[in-house]
């Protein structure tokens, strides 16, 4: 199978049209920062016991821009980047800080009385946790998770002496648009080549059949 210089400059000039197209795509996908601000609300409760019967419950909080939902007393900031991490990934770095004269408190306080005395059993031995949901495993921070239904929980632990928490961690992701870029330019390169033996095999078979 021959491939003449006429298909040969035809992969090069698709191989340069996809690459070219492939660094338009990356440039879209700028670095940026932005800051927001949030509320926090009780995301859920679990129920527990230790060995010596004591009962206990651990608080979830999360973010929040329902105002149905927040707490009184205690707000959220959440400052982002994107940043590039090498030629194929991003990375998003995360600034989250949460302020209250006692966050602990406010989580507490903010249990309704069914939460609060479950199945007729009085809890009154507490844990607080801010939890981050997220699909990305890659999340770097000193924090623990726990794989869910559609992703990860990261749990955060706040004490009952907190009066704010301050918390930054990164994810790594890829550049979907280089990769999607890589792939789209092996297929078309693919797609011509197959085109190019095509066309060369059927100008052979004309020029026996003359």
């Amino acid at each position: 199978m021959t491939i003449t210089k006429k298909s040969i400059a035809l992969i090069s000039l698709v191989l340069a049209v996809v690459i070219s197209a492939t660094c338009l795509l990356s440039s879209c996908n700028q670095e940026y920062d932005g800051e927001s601000d949030y509320g926090v609300y009780i995301k859920r409760v679990e129920y527990d016991s230790y060995e010596d019967e004591t009962i206990y419950m651990r608080v979830y909080l999360a973010l929040t821009n329902d105002d149905d939902k927040k707490l009184d007393g205690v707000s959220a900031t959440w400052h982002y980047r994107k940043q590039k991490d090498g030629a194929a990934k991003f990375k998003y770095v995360y600034d989250l800080s949460i302020a209250a004269e006692s966050i602990f408190s406010v989580a507490v306080n903010g249990l309704t009385q069914e939460q609060l005395n479950r199945d007729g059993l009085e809890y009154n031995t507490f844990e607080v946790y801010f939890e981050y949901a997220t699909i990305y495993k890659s999340l770097k921070g000193d924090v623990k998770h726990v794989k869910t239904a559609s992703g990860y929980a990261f749990d955060f632990p706040i004490e009952d002496t907190q009066d704010s928490f301050q918390t930054t961690f990164v994810i790594s992701t890829q550049n979907s648009a280089v990769w999607y870029g890589i792939l789209i330019a092996f297929a078309t390169v693919a797609f011509v080549v197959v085109l190019a033996v095509v066309l060369t095999r059927r100008k052979k078979y004309a020029e026996r059949h003359e």
